[in-house]
């Protein structure tokens, strides 16, 4: 737009300098030894979009009526050009304008060449490529701007994939091939991979606040997967850390991978079989203890264990330590002792 303001301003100007009509005509005459200079300036003058300006040139000029009366010793002459530099130069000036305003705007052509040429650059080393090519685009400089434009937005998105993919845990595609999608391709791309970061994030934080590791591989379930065990999760939190409360002593700390789409009357089902096998598991661990104190209360006092202690019920063992600890010492425990 800036290339067309020196042949505007140019144009606009010709009306004025052209006020002159016969008298530039006048003074080009055949009489002053300028016809050739006459028929070259009308050429030229032909040449530009100038209708307005040919057209006053050869109107012929207006008289007045009342300057019919005056004699011609005081008659006024033919109108006389502002400038005789003016007339001859306006011309040249013209074309001097449109040859800068085509310089110009050739130089605003190759300054966005340029501009395409290390954006296109920049992705090839982003992407590791050799050379990517230019997107498809009109030879004009609005055709420039929007390739370069979408290379930009690429070079953009594929540094936003990339580390996505990271997260993702997922076979990285390579970048050369990433590099030459569309730009539209790379958005809906960026957008899916976004959405699945951000799912992987929330379940990954449900586990996380249980205590339990997450599933293996679940970065790469479909979003409607993440988005429905995350929900499975909220809804059944209460059940699901209280199977882990009740298997920690059992040493199943872990949830199993399905259990959380387990229905809630069966989590509340294995619930009650963990807390029954966990009492027993408690009475066995108190029955144990129990009969290690009542056989080392035995071997104080010098005495084999029988071998029906065994078994006996946690109760009564428990009633057979206390009346070992309030009995007397045997004789061998006394000689023992004294020794």
């Amino acid at each position: 737009m800036y290339s067309r303001i020196p042949i505007l301003l140019v144009l606009a100007t010709l009306p004025r300098y052209a006020e002159g009509g016969e008298a530039l005509k006048g003074m080009l005459a055949p009489d002053l030894g300028f016809k050739s200079d006459l028929a070259k300036l009308q050429a030229q003058i032909d040449g530009f979009k100038g209708g307005d300006v040919i057209a006053r040139l050869e109107r012929p000029p207006e008289r007045n009526s009342a300057s019919d009366n005056v004699p011609a010793a005081i008659a006024p002459g033919p109108p006389r050009p502002r400038s005789f530099f003016i007339a001859r130069a306006m011309p040249p000036v013209v074309l001097g304008a449109a040859a800068a305003a085509f310089a110009l705007r050739s130089q605003v052509v190759q300054r966005a060449e340029r501009r395409l040429e290390a954006e296109l650059s920049a992705l090839a080393k982003q992407s590791g490529s050799r050379r990517i090519a230019a997107p498809e685009h009109a030879p004009t400089l609005r055709g420039i701007r929007q390739a370069t434009d979408e290379v930009a937005l690429r070079r953009e998105l594929l540094g936003a994939i990339l580390p996505l993919l990271v997260q993702l845990d997922q076979p990285t595609p390579a970048a050369p091939q990433l590099a030459a999608m569309d730009a539209s391709e790379l958005v809906r791309l960026n957008a899916s991979l976004s959405a699945r970061v951000e799912a992987c994030g929330a379940l990954l934080a449900e586990y996380e606040a249980l205590g339990q590791p997450a599933p293996p591989g679940f970065r790469s379930w479909p979003v409607q997967e993440v988005h429905a065990r995350r929900a499975h999760l909220v809804a059944k939190g209460p059940l699901l850390r209280e199977i882990i409360a009740l298997g920690a002593p059992l040493g199943s700390p872990r949830l199993d991978w399905s259990m959380p789409e387990w229905s809630e009357e069966r989590l509340a089902q294995h619930a009650e079989a963990l807390r029954a096998q966990a009492a027993e598991t408690l009475e066995r661990r108190e029955h144990s203890i129990m009969l290690g104190k009542v056989e080392a209360a035995f071997w104080r006092r010098g005495e084999e264990t029988p071998i029906a202690t065994g078994s006996l019920s946690t109760e009564q063992l428990r009633t057979l330590l206390a009346s070992l600890e309030r009995a007397a010492p045997t004789a061998t425990a006394k000689k023992e002792e004294e020794e």
